[in-house]
C-alpha cells in the first residue's frame, strides 16, 4: 500500500483554511509554507534569493537595467549574476522586441562593470543592488521592450543550468535623456556648456564647450575622444580634441578635473562642407576613478557660425 504523505495533506488543509478566510485568495498564505508544499526536492536560484526588475532605462547609447536581489536565507550567501551559455540565440542576456540580441556588462552596488559575470555578498534577509548593461542598445531608438535572462550561481550549491536561469520578458524601456541647449546626456553629475560652433580660416568647424565637474570626485585622467560626426548633409568627419583653439589637436585629450571645478575643451572638425549649416558630435568619456552615468556626450544640431 502506497504510504500516506500526512505533510501535504494538512498543508492542503492549510491552503483551504486561509483561503477561506481570505474569500478564497491565497495572497494572504506564508510564501514558504506554500513553497514547501509544492517543493518538487530540486534545488533552484530562487530558493535562496528573490529578484525583482527596478530600472529599464536608456543611458546615452547603452541600456541599464537594475534590479533588486534580497536573500532569503537567515544566513550570508555568495551569488554570482551571469550570462546564460551563448550556445542559443534564445539564451543572449538581452533581446529586444526588434529580435536583436546582446552580450551584457554586470555589476553590483554600483561598483565596477565587469563583461559576462559579477560576484555579491549578501548578509542574512539583505537586499542588494545588481545592474547590468548593454553597450550600443538599439540605434535605431525603435526598441521598446527586451527580455532579460541571466544565470543565477549561488557558492556552494550545486544547482542544474535549468534551475539557475533567471528569464524575464517584456521589460519596458524608459527613456529620460533630455537634450538641453543641445546637449544630450544622462549624466547630470557633468554638465556640458557650449560656447561657440563656427568655421575657422582653415575651413574647419570648431567647436568650444565647457565641462563641470559635480561628481562630488577628483577626476583623474577625464578623457575625450571622438565617437561619432555629421553635419546636416549626411557628410562624415573626424573630431579631434584640445584644451583651446592655440594647442595641438589630438583624437583624444585627458584632463584633471578638481571636484567643483570646470575644464574649456576644442573640439576641431576638420574639412567641413562650407554650406553645412549644423554639426552633430558625439565624444566618448572615460574616467579613471568614477564610472559616469553616461559615457557618450552629444552635441545635437549645433549651428555653424560662419
Amino acid at each position: 500500500m502506497k504510504k500516506v504523505n500526512l505533510k501535504k495533506i494538512f498543508g492542503l488543509l492549510a491552503i483551504l483554511v486561509c483561503g477561506l478566510t481570505v474569500s478564497l485568495s491565497l495572497t494572504s498564505c506564508d510564501n514558504d509554507v506554500l513553497n514547501e508544499i509544492f517543493d518538487d526536492g530540486v534545488e533552484s536560484w530562487d530558493d535562496y534569493v528573490s529578484i525583482k526588475i527596478t530600472r529599464c532605462e536608456r543611458v546615452g547609447h547603452n541600456l541599464i537595467i537594475d534590479y533588486e536581489m534580497k536573500n532569503k536565507k537567515d544566513r550570508e550567501v555568495r551569488v554570482t549574476a551571469s550570462r546564460p551559455e551563448y550556445s542559443s540565440s534564445s539564451l543572449l542576456p538581452i533581446v529586444d522586441n526588434l529580435g536583436n540580441g546582446y552580450g551584457a556588462f554586470f555589476s553590483f552596488a554600483s561598483e565596477k562593470y565587469y563583461w559576462g559575470y559579477s560576484h555579491v555578498n549578501i548578509s542574512a534577509k539583505n537586499t542588494v543592488t545588481g545592474h547590468i548593461k548593454i553597450e550600443n542598445f538599439d540605434d535605431s531608438n525603435k526598441a521598446q521592450k527586451v527580455n532579460c535572462k541571466m544565470y543565477i550561481v549561488i557558492d556552494g550549491v550545486d544547482i542544474d543550468y535549468e534551475h539557475r536561469l533567471f528569464s524575464q520578458d517584456g521589460i519596458k524601456i524608459t527613456d529620460k535623456r533630455i537634450l538641453k541647449d543641445g546637449v544630450q546626456t544622462n549624466d547630470n553629475n557633468l554638465v556640458y556648456t557650449i560656447q561657440s560652433c563656427r568655421f575657422n580660416d582653415n575651413g574647419n568647424v570648431i567647436l568650444n564647450f565647457s565641462v563641470k565637474n559635480n561628481t562630488d570626485y577628483d577626476l583623474k585622467n577625464y578623457e575625450l575622444s571622438g565617437s561619432k560626426v555629421y553635419d546636416d548633409m549626411g557628410n562624415s568627419y573626424d573630431a579631434y580634441l584640445s584644451n583651446s583653439e592655440n594647442s595641438e589637436y589630438r583624437s583624444y585629450q585627458d584632463w584633471s578635473i578638481s571636484d567643483g571645478a570646470s575644464i574649456n575643451v576644442s573640439c576641431a572638425i576638420k574639412n567641413v562642407n562650407k554650406n553645412a549649416k549644423n554639426i552633430t558630435v558625439w565624444l566618448n568619456n572615460g574616467i579613471g576613478n568614477y564610472i559616469p552615468t553616461d559615457d557618450v556626450v552629444r552635441f545635437i544640431t549645433i549651428p555653424i557660425q560662419k
